[in-house]
């Protein structure tokens, strides 16, 4: 009896353990192939801001969200350099911890996007398999390497996307609650994030259609409201900005930039108006923090100038919205298929892991044409879903709305670097693909068999 215990337990626990172990070795290799901390231009302002919560004591901001402000600070402060400026010996002495961390944050996301998995009833195998096809392909696992906030925000995702499960098969009062605290971190670790919690909640409702259900995402959505709505005024108040980040509106200038859009319909915002105008005539860097540096309006005392950005993007994007559609929609093959620059690969003739790693870097890039899929297939999958209320189908229609809702920020309203902002619904956006790619194959073959029989 305790023999067929042992091995039970040993085929349940075997899976979590060659994820730890084989993850573990392919961030190694690459520690090895492209070793040391990767700084971001974006850095600088997540630590800046950082320091300057902790030394205002306030922890809310115009332009960055403060959970990985916050997060890098306090690192530093605790291992004992509270007063580390950025590139200087104390800072790496220090941040260099941030990367096991990172690391081990993404393989426990692993861990519990497998334990996911087999919630769903998936093959253990096929769980396996899937999962180490994630945890080691180097678009993804690559962002731990660096001090951006997109290996948090995967890992947040895949605990949203388990939660979220988890609510379809027991609707429990606690998981909702965990729900709304992992919402909060996440919207305050990337604003982009803010319109996120709506499409389980919804899923949920849908699926289970229940007063109680009703009423539990109902209490969640006003308490998040409430959340971000407290915290925008916490900034109104002290910048004269309402919103959780001022990132998305430069953003949208960047995109009015980017496809030369007619600025007169923002006239009535004369100062920005009249500096869009005089940077487009140029023909200059498209990217709108080049414009602002251009014009040295980065600090906090050209704030109270910038407020009336949102307007200004508003007013133009609106004038212009069937040219801001097209050129919008034009992006969304090449932000699929979006590799970012900042993912550090060295050349394939240095040695045998840098040839594994360029490998794995020219399959996964392959490997992202299933996207495609989901454009296709979300619309089926929310047919089945109506005709059948399946908790798979439930999952399902939860997958591609969070890749589309993923996707189409990503192109609409930031600027650049897509493949970027994407990754981190990356492992969504396979398992959606790769479970429509196994349909049509399967439906392939049926359609060979029968075409075998006829002709013999």
């Amino acid at each position: 009896m305790s023999i067929k215990i042992s091995k039970k337990l040993l085929s349940t626990v075997f899976p979590y353990l060659l994820i730890i172990l084989l993850c573990s070795l392919v961030r190694l290799l690459y520690w090895y192939h492209a070793p040391g901390v990767i700084i971001s231009e974006d850095t600088y302002s997540y630590y800046q801001v950082g320091q300057n919560m902790f030394a205002q004591h306030l922890f809310f901001d115009h332009y960055r969200a403060p959970v990985y402000s916050l997060f890098l600070v306090s690192l530093v402060t605790i291992l004992g350099a509270p007063d580390a400026t950025i590139l200087s010996g104390p800072f790496f002495e220090k941040i260099i911890y941030v990367i096991p961390i990172q690391m081990a944050i993404g393989i426990t996301g692993l861990l519990i996007f497998y334990h996911t998995l087999r919630l769903l009833k998936i093959k253990p195998l096929v769980s396996l398999l899937f999962t180490l096809f994630i945890g080691t392909n180097i678009i993804i696992f690559s962002w731990e390497r660096l001090l951006l906030t997109e290996s948090f925000a995967t890992f947040f995702l895949i605990l949203l996307f388990y939660l979220s499960v988890k609510i379809f098969q027991k609707p429990k009062l606690i998981f909702f609650l965990l729900f709304f605290l992992l919402s909060v971190a996440s919207v305050m670790l990337r604003p982009f994030n803010v319109g996120l919690p709506i499409i389980p909640l919804l899923v949920a409702v849908l699926y289970h259609r229940k007063l109680r259900i009703v009423i539990y995402a109902g209490i969640v959505l006003l308490l998040y409201a409430g959340v971000i709505h407290i915290y925008s005024l916490a900034n109104y108040n002290r910048w004269g900005f309402y919103g959780i980040s001022r990132a998305s509106d430069i953003n949208m200038l960047g995109k009015i930039l980017e496809y030369r859009l007619s600025v007169s319909a923002g006239i009535k915002e004369k100062f920005i108006h009249d500096l869009v105008v005089d940077y487009q005539s140029e023909a200059r860097d498209p990217h709108p923090f080049r414009f602002l540096e251009y014009y040295n309006r980065l600090h906090d005392a050209d704030i109270p100038k910038l407020i009336p950005l949102k307007i200004f993007s508003y007013q133009v994007i609106g004038a212009n919205l069937p040219e801001y559609l097209a050129k919008s929609t034009v992006l969304l093959p090449r932000a699929l298929l979006d590799v970012s620059e900042k993912l550090v690969i060295m050349s394939p003739n240095l040695n045998l892991i840098s040839l594994m790693f360029n490998l794995n870097l020219t399959v996964v890039r392959y490997a992202q044409i299933v996207f495609f899929l989901i454009f296709i297939f979300s619309f089926v999958s929310f047919i089945q879903f109506l005709k059948s209320r399946t908790l798979l189908y439930a999952v399902l229609i939860l997958a591609s709305l969070t890749s589309l809702y993923q996707i189409i920020f990503s192109v609409f309203i930031g600027h650049a670097e897509y493949g970027r902002l994407i990754v981190p619904v990356q492992p969504i956006m396979y398992f959606f693909s790769f479970y429509w790619l196994k349909k049509i194959l399967e439906w392939g073959n049926k359609i060979l068999r029968k075409c075998i029989l006829r002709f013999n």
